[in-house]
């Protein structure tokens, strides 16, 4: 087995384990109604999965979706990739979200560790994206 199969065959299994981690976790959460759950104050970026404020999740989600994509044999589009490759900050590290993808990150930003194994996990998976995992590989 390669080392490219081989890491493939591991990025698999997480997304898998991501994936199972997911559904017990939203099975445990109390359902909210979509009649009671208020639209988000801004209008959401292109490519972004969700329809919920991305303030605290946005970068995992992605990065969750992506993996799931990919686990189910779909290509994700290049607008979700690119959606997820810009919140990363110059140091590799991906907040849990930035709104202003424009400029670098702020200082003050906190950078989330969970978010960019998250991301390192997904755009490893969907591969093309080898700069950006080895600075947050770097950066974790």
């Amino acid at each position: 087995m390669t080392t490219a199969t081989a890491r493939r065959t591991a990025v698999r299994r997480a997304a898998a384990v991501l994936a199972v981690s997911a559904v017990l976790g939203a099975a445990a959460a109390p359902v909210a109604s979509a009649a009671t759950t208020p639209p988000p104050a801004t209008p959401l970026p292109s490519g972004l999965f969700g329809t919920t404020d991305p303030a605290y999740d946005g970068v995992w989600r992605q990065s969750l979706a992506l993996l799931a994509q990919d686990t189910a044999g779909l290509k994700p589009a290049g607008k979700a990739v690119d959606w997820l490759t810009a919140q990363q900050c110059a140091d590799g590290a991906f907040p849990s979200y930035r709104a202003d993808v424009s400029g670098a990150c702020a200082a003050k930003l906190p950078r989330d560790s969970n978010a960019t194994a998250a991301a390192v996990q997904a755009l490893t998976a969907t591969g093309g994206a080898e700069p950006s995992v080895t600075k947050a590989v770097g950066w974790l």
